[in-house]
């Protein structure tokens, strides 16, 4: 038998130049008991983290972003 991981509680920056991606992450994620915060760039998620205060626990990122920007 597997050994299952609980992620509830475990902060989340998903960046992703997709609205539907990210909604549906948002989604999943939330689904799971994370606590998710989306962008659609990094700019605009550091801008949301300093906003909100929120430190993530993990981000996930889109490697192909706008503007020849990358999720790395």
């Amino acid at each position: 038998m597997a050994n299952v991981v609980s992620v509830t509680g475990v902060h989340v920056l998903v960046i992703d130049d997709e609205r539907e991606i990210l909604h549906s992450m948002a989604y999943l994620l939330g689904s799971w008991g994370c606590l998710v915060v989306t962008a659609e760039s990094a700019k605009e998620g550091l801008g949301k983290i300093a906003q909100s205060g929120l430190q993530p626990d993990l981000i996930m990122a889109d490697y192909r972003l706008r503007e020849g920007k990358t999720g790395a």
